[in-house]
């Protein structure tokens, strides 16, 4: 019966140096028919162990690092829970990540960004920020690969924006702004508020089509040309953009 149990610790003891040993790549492959479902996401250099590790990525002009430290003792209760970092060049996120079958959550996310960090793709729809974003008391559940609900607030402290449109180039101090995360019934939505009006309202849909409504106010704040009916309510939408970015 000992020679028994000294084989069975010999198992788990070999066993466990694999599982501690084995490369980021496997953690990596293990999620690649998920990370294939994003268009223009792009994964580089692994590194590390599946414990501990990084990876670059990318999605579409925006690159960053990934590291995560993953705990062993929830993987015995089935359930993948992870502490995750998001490092670049003007971009500074975390948050946690627990994943069980096909279903998650990600708790305390914060996250701060740097406008030149989102200009790499804002400026070619004509928008060039200034300052820095913060996320803070950010929390999401998923579940069958879409969200399910979602808390979260973002700030802005105001600053120059310029604004290009065909006529002109306009150069804008804009008061600090403020956005409430939340779901609408299947939709992810981004409320910006400022000055105690809406300024804008992002939805992102089950589709992966992103809707961006641009607020009668905000335009007149920004000095923009009114389109429509000047007579409008300000919170109503001047302008409504929208593209598939999933």
């Amino acid at each position: 019966m000992s020679k028994f149990l000294y084989v069975i610790a010999g198992i788990v003891t070999f066993l466990a140096f694999i599982l501690v040993m084995a490369p980021a790549s496997l953690l990596v492959a293990a999620v690649e028919d998920q990370l294939k479902a994003v268009p223009d996401l792009k994964v580089g250099h692994i590194s590390g162990r599946v414990w501990s590790g990084s990876a670059q990525i990318q999605y579409q002009q925006f690159p960053t690092t990934v590291t995560w430290d993953l705990s062993a003792l929830s993987l015995l209760v089935g359930r993948l829970s992870a502490d995750v970092e998001l490092r670049e060049q003007g971009l500074d996120a975390s948050f946690h990540l627990s994943v069980s079958g096909n279903e998650g959550t990600i708790r305390d996310a914060k996250a701060v960004v740097d406008a030149r960090y989102i200009n790499r793709i804002s400026v070619g729809y004509g928008l060039d920020l200034s300052g820095q974003f913060n996320l803070s008391e950010a929390n999401v559940s998923f579940a069958n690969q879409w969200i399910t609900t979602a808390v979260g607030n973002l700030d802005w402290p105001g600053g120059i924006v310029h604004i290009e449109t065909p006529q002109q180039l306009y150069s804008v101090d804009l008061p600090p702004l403020n956005g409430d995360l939340f779901m609408h019934e299947d939709n992810l939505r981004l409320a910006v508020q400022g000055s105690g009006e809406r300024m804008l309202d992002l939805t992102l849909k089950r589709t992966g089509w992103v809707a961006a409504a641009v607020s009668y106010a905000f335009m007149d704040l920004a000095g923009l040309p009114l389109p429509g009916s000047v007579s409008a309510s300000p919170e109503e939408p001047a302008v409504l953009l929208e593209e598939k970015i999933l």
